[in-house]
Formats: structure tokens, sequence, C-alpha cells
């Protein structure tokens, strides 16, 4: 049976609902489906369309239910190939050799990662497509880096065996995008191995895994990354916002808001970053360290 996907002009975080609603068909047949993924009418696509995408895709690849490559149609735009053309998508799903020892990021701006190798090139290569696209500062690029890296770490240590997919795109002239999506557990079943959180509902899932040392593993200097995140975007003037079952959490510079939202697998962390303002994650790390006692550098949720 052959079963088509075509997405339409935006993958933006619009659209990441009626993709889940789609794939939904997919995962209700029995494998292997020949897919058909069509994304011709693309023509923009930002960095949570991308990973979400890229996670839901790379799972059925793994899991033996289909080949996306099989029937793939790129975007007609030649400027979304270097994302979303054929190279770009096998290398998301895991078909890519291993890279030679020296050999340059590449500048796709969507990576898939399993392990802490993979987190390592994940974050190369997100940083290189960055300077394609958007003004950084060296800080600010070092600090995309430690986020990518805080956020994927938690992925391998708490979501999916499948891993993830990270991804970045500007979206404006004054900000960028950050997305990492993987379809494991989610937030509320990651807390609940810990037995302080182990009746926690999802919405205070949420709202607890942003604040210091809130961690489904207990340990010292464990449940700061999310934090440390979400501190470095408010000094930003950014935007946090973590999803997770039936639930969205909000962090702006002045508020937190927990709304519901259209059920999703996994976890989705999305940072919208301004350019026009200091990102400078080491210093937000080094200043809560020396306030709390906690050793500075990338800690896990």
């Amino acid at each position: 049976m052959t079963y088509t996907i075509s997405l339409d002009s935006e993958l933006k975080s619009d659209a990441v609902d009626a993709l889940h609603d789609v794939c939904q068909g997919v995962e209700k047949l029995r494998p292997p489906v020949d897919l058909r993924l069509d994304l011709s009418r693309v023509e923009s696509a930002g960095a949570v369309g991308m990973a979400a995408l890229g996670a839901r895709l790379r799972r059925w690849k793994q899991a033996g239910q289909c080949d996306p490559m099989c029937g793939y149609v790129p975007p007609a735009r030649r400027a979304l190939h270097g994302s979303l053309g054929p190279a770009a998508m096998s290398a998301v799903l895991g078909d890519r050799a291993q890279p030679r020892a020296g050999a340059s990021p590449n500048a796709r701006g969507v990576e898939a990662f399993t392990d802490r190798d993979g987190v390592y090139e994940a974050v190369q290569g997100l940083q290189f497509a960055l300077l394609q696209q958007v003004p950084l500062a060296p800080t600010a690029i070092v600090s995309v880096g430690t986020m990518i890296e805080e956020i994927c770490r938690n992925v391998i240590q708490h979501g999916d065996r499948h891993g993830g997919v990270a991804a970045v795109a500007s979206v404006a002239s004054d900000r960028f995008e950050l997305a990492v999506c993987d379809l494991g557990m989610g937030v509320q079943a990651s807390l609940a191995q810990n037995p302080d959180y182990a009746g926690v509902d999802n919405v205070s899932a949420l709202r607890s895994a942003l604040d210091p040392g809130v961690s489904g593993t207990p340990g010292p200097a464990r449940g700061m990354g999310l934090f440390l995140a979400r501190l470095v975007l408010a000094e930003n003037g950014g935007l946090l916002t973590l999803r997770s079952g039936g639930v969205t959490v909000a962090c702006a510079p002045d508020a937190t808001t927990a709304y519901a939202s259209p059920w999703m697998p996994g976890t989705l962390f999305t940072a919208e970053v301004r350019i026009d303002h200091a990102f400078d994650y080491g210093r937000v790390d080094e200043t809560l360290s020396q306030a709390s006692g906690v050793p500075s550098g990338p800690q896990s949720v």
C-alpha cells in the first residue's frame, strides 16, 4: 500500500499539529508501508517543522515501518535543498557514512543524533549553518552550541532510544529559532522516574522541569539544563517553549504560561533567540554556579 504525505507551503511551527495528524494515519497501518513524501509545495521551513518532521521520519525508518526516501519529492525551491533536499534528508535518517576526521561541517540546518558523538557533530553542524544565515557574535555562537548540547544530552538520557533531531533557522532579521524534537517518553514520564515526582501531572511536570534541581534522575548538579536555558533566554529577551503530551509551557522574559495543546509524543523544545541582544550562556552559567555552588558547564535534566 502506498501512503502519501504532501505538505503545504510552510513547514513551520503551525504545521506541527497537522503533520502529527497526517503521521498518525501512517502509524495505524501495518508495516511495511510504501511512503511517498511530497514536499514539492513547501516554500519555507522553520526549525520546529524540520525537527518534528525529521524525528517522525527517523523513527519510522529505524523501526522498519517504511523508507521515507523511497518516494521522496524534494521542495521545488532550490533554496530549501540545503535543509530538505535528498542529501540532507538522507543524513537526518541516518544514511550518511561516518564523517572523515577533520571534515568540514555542513550547512544543512537540521541534524540527527543518537549518542554523545552525534550530539557533538550536531552542535558543529548547526553552529556552522547559523553562521551562514545570521550575523552572530562569537560569544553567541558558543552559547548556541552550549544550549544545543544541553538539550540534546537530555534527550539521550531521558528521551528516545532513536535519539532526536535538532534544527536551526532564521525567522526574522533580528532573531533565529532553535528546535529539538524527540519521540520518547516525554517530560511527565521522565520526571516520574524520580520518587519525588512520581504523581506529578503533566502541567506541573513541564513547569517543574524548568526549575533548578528538578530531574528524573536524582543527584548533585542535575536538573539545571532547562533552567539555564530559561535564564539565558530571559536575559536575551527571547522565548522558550517546552511541549510534551498535551501541554505547552511558554517562557517569555516577563511571564510563564501553560496551556493545553494537541497531544504529541515525546518532547519538543523550542528557543527563539534575539540576535540584537546579548546571548551569553557562559556568563549566566558562571553567575549561577557562583551563587549556588553548582559546577558550571553542561548539566543534565
